[in-house]
């Protein structure tokens, strides 16, 4: 009697002993399948992150580069519309200068060669301001390393614009802005190179070899500069992508 009870209790504690071994490698399994798919998740945002070089490390490229697209959104569209007002103060600068210059021939009453040597002053004089604003300018930057924002180039603010705005899902904001920073800036050949893409996703090819040409004419400008293998590589997947050996979903 006292046999069978010890084998009783014996059992009883093989089996909750095998029952602890079932959930522990339940959950070793569980947790590496978890860890696998974090690491797949992983490779997959590696993948589809955007590299870009260049630009000053201002507010806007700084959340860019950390992947903050929502704000680097919004610090780029800043930065675009600084450069605009910039491309119109010098505008306006200049034409005002000239209406200056105009309004000082008309005025003048000596003769020819008095008038051009008044016409002479009155450039040498614009030129002045010119020269003092410039120097004001680099000084400027050159105190200011990490600049917040950037008031220049503004097909470049224009194109990183359209990036952020490809990684927040909004392909038609993005291709707009990726257009009007070619337009502005011709030599950006990876913005070319994306709307390339946005177009044969949509069959359009004949734009799509349109903007190819830019790249291959950006690639003869290039010649052996820097960036000339990555120039190849988006020209060789495109022409691959245009003839259907690459397969765009």
């Amino acid at each position: 009697m006292f046999n069978s009870f010890l084998h009783v209790v014996t059992l009883k504690k093989c089996l909750l002993s095998f029952l602890y071994l079932l959930i522990l490698t339940s959950t070793n399994v569980k947790s590496q399948q978890s860890s696998q798919a974090e690491n797949a998740e992983l490779e997959k945002q590696e993948i589809e992150r955007i590299v870009v070089s260049g630009g000053n490390l201002d507010a806007a490229n700084r959340a860019f580069y950390a992947g903050d697209f929502v704000l680097a959104e919004i610090e780029f569209k800043q930065n675009a519309k600084c450069a605009l007002r910039m491309e119109r103060n010098k505008q306006a600068f200049v034409s005002g200068m000239q209406t200056s210059a105009i309004n000082s021939a008309l005025q003048s009453t000596a003769s020819i060669q008095r008038g051009a040597s008044s016409q002479g002053n009155s450039v040498a004089n614009s030129s002045g301001p010119t020269s003092s604003i410039n120097g004001k300018l680099a000084n400027r930057e050159e105190s200011s390393t990490v600049p917040e924002h950037t008031c220049a180039d503004r097909g470049y603010q224009l194109y990183m614009l359209g990036l952020s705005q490809i990684q927040l899902g909004r392909p038609a904001e993005a291709e707009k802005n990726l257009k009007t920073a070619t337009f502005l800036n011709r030599n950006i050949y990876d913005a070319h190179y994306r709307l390339a893409l946005m177009q044969l996703l949509r069959n359009d090819k004949k734009s799509a070899e349109e903007r190819l040409a830019n790249i291959q004419e950006i690639h003869e400008k290039c010649g052996d500069c820097n960036g000339s293998d990555e120039i190849t590589a988006r020209i060789d997947f495109l022409e691959k992508a245009l003839s259907g050996e690459i397969k765009l979903n």
